[in-house]
């Protein structure tokens, strides 16, 4: 008898899972409905309108960009440094650069600017020119001319 179905035990699962399957489409349906307020905007659209809106307010409170800084009338700022100014002792195959001096003042760098190169020209940036990708000043550097001078007038642009 223990091997017996009894009638109604049939008609309880399938009523079981008829009521599962109806409450599952029950809450998919309410979901998709408009909220009662009248807003016909799915959640998707309604969360995608408060996040442009959020964008657009943070927009507002930055500040303006400045206007660009007019080029001087030579076309050199404090920092070029070119063949003429150093005569027959220029050591470099480009006729002029940018210098600037960076680091702390136990390691200060001495950088050569050349339209988007950097070239390192003392010894503390050529020991640091693969961590601040410096090139190889070899690259530019006339054999037989010492950077001495160059590095020099580096040194004294180096802040204090």
């Amino acid at each position: 008898m223990a091997d017996e179905k009894k009638p109604h035990e049939g008609a309880v699962l399938f009523l079981a899972i008829a009521f599962v399957a109806a409450g599952v489409l029950y809450n998919r349906c309410s979901a998709a409905k408009p909220p009662e307020n009248g807003d016909q905007r799915t959640p998707e659209k309604v969360a995608e309108d408060e996040r442009k809106a959020d964008e657009a307010s943070i927009t507002k409170r930055l500040p303006a960009a400045p206007p660009p800084v007019p080029a001087l009338a030579l076309g050199r700022t404090k920092n070029t440094v070119t063949a003429a100014d150093f005569g027959e002792a220029w050591p470099f195959t480009v006729t002029e650069g940018e210098l600037h001096c960076m680091g702390p003042a136990d390691r200060q760098m001495v950088v050569l600017v050349v339209g988007d190169t950097r070239y390192a020209i003392n010894g503390n940036a050529r020991e640091s020119a693969k961590l601040f990708d410096f090139a190889d000043l070899a690259a530019i550097h006339r054999k037989g001319r010492s950077a001495q001078g160059v590095i020099a007038r580096g040194l004294e642009r180096c802040p204090r």
